[in-house]
C-alpha cells in the first residue's frame, strides 16, 4: 500500500497472527481471505467483492452504541461512583478495540482470539487485563439478556491474575497497631471484622435484629447468600461495647451508620499512620477463619461459615493452627526433657 486512498479502501480489514502465520479476514468475524490485499491483487479483488456485498451495519448495531446503552442502563448507573469511573475507563479500551465492529462478531467463536489478544496486551498488569475481560463479559451478558445477542463468546476466558489471600491474616500485634490509630467506633468495626470474617459492606449494614444468642445471621451484600457466624466470647464482648444509637450495630463518632466508603477512607489513613503496607481489610477474613479453626475441629464447617470452596479451611489449619500446636508441643517436650536431665 502506497497511499492514503489504499488505506481507506482496506478499512475494516482484520489481520490475526497466530503460530507465526498471518491470517487475513475481510472484517473482524468475516470470511478469511486467500491472501493479504495489501500485497496481492487477487486478494484485493476478493476483499472488494466481499465488502461491497456486505450490508453496512446500522449505527445502533455497533459495539460503541451498545456500550452507550449499557452505560445508560440502571445496572451501570447503580454502581458506586468510583467503580463506575473505573468501568468507564475500561470501556474506553474496549471502544478503541471493538467500537466500530458490529456486535454480532461476539457470537463468532473466532472473536475469542481477539478478546484474548486484547487481554494479553496488558499481561504486565494482570488485574487490569482481567478487568477488561470481565467488563466486556458484563456488557455482552446484558445485551444477551436484552435479546440483542443470542449468545456471546466471552464466557470462560481464563484470568491472568490469580490471588488467594485466604492464608494472609492480621496477627494480634497487627490488630493492636492499626487500632491505635483508630477511634473507638472504628476500632470496634475492625475487631468485629477479625472475629466474624464479614466483609466491610456486611458489617456496615449489620442490624441488631441479626444478632442472636449464639450466632449472627445476615445476608451477604456480595453474594446474597445467608451467613451464619458463630459468636465467640471476643465477638460478644465487642458487640457489648456498641451503643444502641441506630438500627445498625456499628456507628461512627456521630452515632450514624458507617458507609463502606467512609470507613474505607478512615481505615486507609490509619494504615498509613501505622505504616502497615502488606495487609488489607479483606485479610480479616483469613484472621476470622484462623480463629474459627482453633475452636472448630471440622474443616468443612469452617469452609461453610466463610463461604469458601472446600479445602481452604484445611489450609488455614495446617498453616496456622497446627503450626502453633506443633510449636507448643515441641516446647513442652523440650522443657520436660531438660527437667528429666536435671534430675
Amino acid at each position: 500500500m502506497n497511499n492514503a486512498k489504499d488505506a481507506n479502501v482496506l478499512a475494516g480489514l482484520h489481520r490475526v497472527r497466530a503460530a507465526g502465520k498471518l491470517y487475513v479476514y475481510a472484517w473482524r468475524g468475516g470470511p478469511r481471505l486467500l491472501g493479504d490485499p495489501a500485497v496481492s491483487r487477487a486478494a484485493m479483488a476478493e476483499f472488494l467483492a466481499l465488502t461491497s456485498a456486505r450490508p453496512a451495519p446500522s449505527d445502533s448495531s455497533l459495539f460503541a452504541a451498545l456500550i452507550e446503552r449499557f452505560e445508560a442502563a440502571a445496572g451501570h448507573q447503580d454502581r458506586k461512583r468510583r467503580w463506575r469511573r473505573e468501568c468507564e475507563a475500561t470501556h474506553q479500551i474496549l471502544l478503541e478495540e471493538f467500537g466500530e465492529d458490529d456486535i454480532d462478531i461476539f457470537e463468532d467463536k473466532r472473536t475469542r482470539k481477539d478478546i484474548k489478544a486484547l487481554r494479553d496486551q496488558y499481561k504486565d498488569k494482570p488485574r487490569k487485563a482481567d478487568k477488561i475481560v470481565s467488563e466486556l463479559r458484563a456488557i455482552l451478558s446484558w445485551a444477551e439478556d436484552n435479546g440483542e445477542l443470542s449468545h456471546h463468546v466471552a464466557r470462560r476466558i481464563g484470568k491472568l491474575h490469580a490471588s488467594d489471600r485466604a492464608h494472609i491474616i492480621w496477627e494480634p500485634a497487627d490488630i493492636e497497631q492499626i487500632c491505635a490509630q483508630l477511634s473507638p467506633p472504628a476500632q470496634r468495626l475492625a475487631r468485629l471484622a477479625a472475629f466474624t470474617g464479614l466483609d466491610l459492606a456486611d458489617l456496615c449494614k449489620l442490624k441488631w435484629s441479626e444478632i442472636g444468642k449464639l450466632d449472627i445471621q445476615t445476608r451477604r451484600a456480595k453474594t446474597g447468600q445467608w451467613a451464619i457466624i458463630p459468636i465467640l466470647a471476643q465477638t460478644r464482648e465487642i458487640i457489648g461495647q456498641c451503643p444502641r444509637q441506630s438500627i445498625t450495630v456499628l456507628t461512627n463518632t456521630r452515632g450514624r451508620p458507617w458507609t463502606p466508603d467512609g470507613y474505607g477512607s478512615t481505615f486507609q489513613r490509619a494504615k498509613r499512620k501505622a505504616e502497615i503496607t502488606t495487609l488489607r481489610f479483606k485479610d480479616f477474613r483469613g484472621t476470622a477463619a484462623t480463629m474459627f479453626a482453633c475452636e472448630i475441629e471440622d474443616d468443612d464447617e469452617v469452609d461453610r461459615i466463610m463461604g469458601w470452596a472446600p479445602g481452604l479451611g484445611k489450609q488455614i489449619r495446617r498453616r496456622y493452627v497446627d503450626r502453633e500446636r506443633l510449636a507448643t508441643a515441641i516446647i513442652k517436650r523440650f522443657a520436660r526433657t531438660q527437667k528429666e536431665q536435671e534430675l
